[in-house]
């Protein structure tokens, strides 16, 4: 089981946010470093897991989405997704070129394309936030 958590950027009046965490920090840091000088960013907050897993487990493929929408039968994907690696420890990340309109049917069937992505301390993925992606556990 795991955890989740949102840090908006902005308070309510547009004032900066101060971290109140390291990881808060992190996630400020990431923000500024992905979207610096970018006026027509929609980006709100950003989100953050922690999960306790076996450098081997994988984690099943997914879309990001709303979890509170999804429960009443809405879809909404955030803007971007990212991926950041602390460790050289683990599976590698498999985004694939495959989005879905409704949580339902798969958009292409099958998957054309996609990136493999090894951890790597400090490495920082950034990809759409509607991409079907996952940890391959087993090539850890």
């Amino acid at each position: 089981a795991g955890l989740s958590f949102w840090m908006p950027i902005h308070d309510g009046d547009g004032v900066p946010k101060k971290p109140r965490t390291a990881i808060e920090a992190a996630v400020l840091l990431i923000y500024k470093s992905d979207f610096s000088g970018n006026k027509e960013t929609r980006i709100s907050g950003g989100e953050w897991w922690v999960q306790h897993r076996m450098g081997t487990e994988g984690i099943g493929f997914h879309l990001d989405k709303d979890e509170g929408l999804a429960s009443v039968g809405s879809i909404k994907y955030p803007e971007v997704s990212t991926v950041t690696y602390l460790t050289d420890a683990g599976g590698p990340t498999l985004i694939f070129n495959q989005t879905s309109t409704d949580a339902i049917r798969d958009e292409p069937v099958l998957p054309s394309d996609g990136c493999l992505a090894y951890p790597k301390r400090n490495r920082h993925l950034l990809f759409r936030g509607c991409l079907q992606h996952g940890v391959l556990g087993e090539l850890a």
